[in-house]
């Protein structure tokens, strides 16, 4: 009972989301451009992802001549597993782990995901491949080094790098969406770089890579990337939920009521990132060099310098936060 209640069905409710989340995607985007979407199997198209799911399991996993078969075959097992490890600490009612040191965590994970991408481009032994592998990487150490600064100046805030803290604190306050807003505008920024979205989408770009470093996955190993790269962009909106927006309230008592509201404002962050995607040209590889490193890393290390300065001097929480902050918290000196 317990394997059931905390592991295989957090399990399928997160493959059945990932699954209509492309179905949402498609939906959204051909109400956009005025056209029709895929409404053709089950009704108004419900049963697409499904049938798309089956269609590449069945067929036949076809591994290059060139290719290294061993590192081949389990670059998107990893993508895949080290995309799903981030689900257990999104902070509901009842979180799957709770982990005291959760956002050091998330640091961490942010860090290994990305060997599925650099295994499966090696591995391809595709020039292709290799170059779309040689961009992620590059790309990956630029924003990352905003993303780790941007997340110790939330932890600094906070006073906590418990996940659940961070929504517990925002019950008795603001959203940290308001005293941090370029903390959050960078953030959705960075996120779109790290699942790969347009104006962000340059590991895969069509138009010089083909397809990037998947080029030479098909079948179930290519579906296994896909949905290493989706789940990305619902992790990516449910984080942001939960550190900007207050996450699913869990002081409301109830873990349906709580999924339920942090589902929704998920949905709303992940329907700002197909909403862009109608909207926005791609981005120059070298454009997006600039951002990080000329823009973002500068920007989030003077805010967490700044953070740091002012909780030396006062010896307490940035003073801009907090009147109407949980005494708890509050009275807790750093």
């Amino acid at each position: 009972m317990l394997l059931t209640t905390k592991i295989i069905i957090p399990l399928l409710g997160i493959h059945l989301s990932i699954a209509f989340l492309t179905l949402y995607e498609r939906q959204l985007l051909a109400h956009i451009q005025a056209r029709i979407g895929p409404k053709t199997i089950g009704p108004n198209g419900l049963a697409q992802p499904i049938i798309d799911g089956i269609k590449l399991f069945s067929k036949e996993n076809i591994i290059p001549s060139f290719s290294t078969p061993k590192l081949f075959n389990i670059a998107p097992t990893i993508a895949y597993i080290t995309s799903l490890m981030w689900f257990p600490l999104i902070p509901t009612l009842s979180p799957l782990i709770i982990i005291e040191t959760g956002l050091f965590t998330i640091m961490c994970l942010i860090s290994i995901q990305h060997y599925g991408i650099l295994s499966g481009g090696w591995s391809s032994n595709s020039k292709y491949a290799l170059l779309g592998t040689i961009r992620g990487i590059a790309q990956i150490i630029s924003y990352e080094t905003s993303l780790y600064f941007l997340i110790l100046s939330i932890i600094l805030i906070i006073g906590s790098s418990n996940p659940k803290d961070i929504t517990n604190i925002q019950e008795n306050s603001i959203y940290l969406i308001l005293p941090t807003a370029p903390l959050t505008l960078i953030y959705i920024t960075i996120m779109l770089a790290e699942t790969n979205r347009i104006p962000f989408d340059l590991i895969e770009g069509e138009s010089e890579l083909v397809s990037g470093y998947n080029i030479e996955y098909a079948a179930g190993l290519f579906a296994l990337f896909f949905v290493a790269e989706y789940s990305m962009i619902f992790l990516a909106s449910s984080w942001a939920s939960s550190l900007f927006l207050g996450g699913g309230h869990p002081h409301l008592g109830s873990t349906t009521l709580s999924v339920i509201i942090i589902t929704i404002k998920t949905l709303a962050i992940t329907s700002l990132f197909i909403l862009i995607r109608s909207a926005l040209p791609r981005y120059r590889y070298d454009q997006l060099m600039k951002i990080a490193w000329k823009k973002f890393l500068p920007t989030t290390l003077l805010i967490l310098q700044s953070y740091l300065i002012i909780m030396t001097i006062t010896k307490t929480l940035p003073p801009w936060y907090f009147t109407t902050l949980s005494k708890h918290y509050h009275d807790t000196p750093y």
